[in-house]
């Protein structure tokens, strides 16, 4: 029998709190972490015509009008606009073609470059579309 394996095979190791890492077990996601909660609480001075940062222990004006949260992964937030272009390859790709590339009305739905390079990325993954697992390798057109 291999070492740490039992009589059915299956290992004995497993992860418990006492076999995890120390790190691990502290780790905490901090999306209102003490960055944000400083930003809500300069944003909330700047709002009230407060700007001299008194609730966090500065005592000079802020040098911008408004804080910007970068740190929650929405680019709209920031004023990027929706990355339309791959948003409908993308659909196009994982839709059924009747209802997606080959869609009688697929041309009123969709901009003419979209559906081309949808269609190509099917073609070039044999014509399942992005979710067939059939193949396993991937297709040839992604870093083409």
């Amino acid at each position: 029998m291999l070492s740490g394996a039992s009589s059915t095979g299956h290992s004995n190791k497993r992860l418990t709190l006492n076999s995890m890492s120390k790190n691990l077990r502290n780790m905490e996601y901090a999306v209102r972490g003490a960055v944000v909660q400083e930003a809500d609480e300069i944003t909330a001075n700047l709002n009230s015509g407060d700007s001299s940062g008194s609730g966090s222990g500065s005592d000079h004006d802020y040098p911008f009008k408004k804080i910007i949260y970068t740190n929650i992964g929405n680019p709209h937030s920031v004023g990027q606009a929706p990355l339309t272009f791959p948003r409908q390859v993308l659909a196009l790709c994982d839709l059924p073609a009747k209802v997606g590339i080959d869609h009688p009305k697929a041309e009123e739905l969709f901009p003419r470059d979209a559906l081309e390079r949808a269609r190509g990325i099917v073609k070039s993954l044999g014509g399942g579309g992005g979710g067939d697992l059939k193949g396993g390798g991937g297709g040839g057109t992604g870093g083409e």
